[in-house]
């Protein structure tokens, strides 16, 4: 068993020197990262049990065609069935900036208004949280580009080009996760070290913004969204023609 854990240590240490990698390869280091297991906090399992309620939605809302149907009935069921998963893409994405601008946006704020007196040292850094406005910008230009095709999905229904023209772009992730471990232990520390800090951090989760969660929970977001593009594309995929433009 040792010797498992070892080789699959090794694994991680692989993957995160790398420059770039698959969503399979990033969902491993997801899986592995010890942020994941915190046991201090109520929303431990939330990384798992969000992708499990994902599929549980979408096995209810994407469900498979019925095969007695007309291959008219069902171009026109699989017709339903994508817009359907379209929508879902372009809500989650704007739920997911919403968590995005919490962080980048109104703790920054919440911080810097509170500190008239002290400054937290090294003060940017800590309420970057690595490179998550980078991440914000992006997820800014997606669900802009996700709005129009679902306006314009009656004329031109395809929203593969949108991941295709951003895709570069979501490298910006690679950085996060690689920063996860280390962005974390020192949010942490800077809790613990610095008290009027930690009850600026205590003080922001009771806001209402918060919906009762932690600052943790939505440092968890931009870990969650690559395997839940991956897994919503894969649903869209599923019920398109092999001649579909977006195919």
């Amino acid at each position: 068993q040792k010797d498992c854990e070892i080789k699959k240590s090794v694994g991680n240490s692989e993957l995160l020197n790398k420059d770039s990698f698959s969503v399979e390869e990033f969902t491993e280091l997801v899986n592995s990262l010890p942020a994941n297991k915190y046991s201090d906090y109520e929303d431990d399992n939330d990384n798992d049990e969000t992708l499990q309620q994902l599929q549980i939605d979408n096995a209810k809302i994407f469900q498979d065609p019925n095969p007695l149907l007309s291959t008219k009935q069902l171009c026109v069921q699989n017709n339903n069935v994508t817009i359907n998963i379209v929508r879902e893409i372009v809500t989650s994405e704007r739920d997911y900036l919403g968590s995005l601008r919490l962080l980048c946006s109104d703790f920054r704020y919440f911080v810097k208004q509170s500190c008239q007196e002290w400054r937290l040292p090294k003060q940017d850094t800590v309420l970057n949280f690595s490179n998550l406005p980078e991440i914000c910008k992006l997820s800014e230009d997606l669900i802009r580009d996700f709005e129009v095709c679902l306006h314009t999905w009656d004329s031109c229904q395809k929203i593969g080009d949108v991941f295709v023209r951003h895709g570069p772009s979501l490298d910006v992730y690679t950085e996060y996760l690689k920063n996860f471990s280390a962005m974390n232990n020192h949010f942490d520390q800077c809790c613990h070290k610095y008290p009027e800090f930690g009850k600026l951090v205590s003080k922001f989760e009771k806001l209402p913004k918060c919906r009762s969660l932690r600052i943790k929970h939505f440092l968890l977001k931009p870990v969650q969204r690559l395997p839940q593009y991956k897994l919503l594309l894969g649903e869209y995929l599923k019920h398109l023609d092999e001649e579909n433009e977006d195919f």
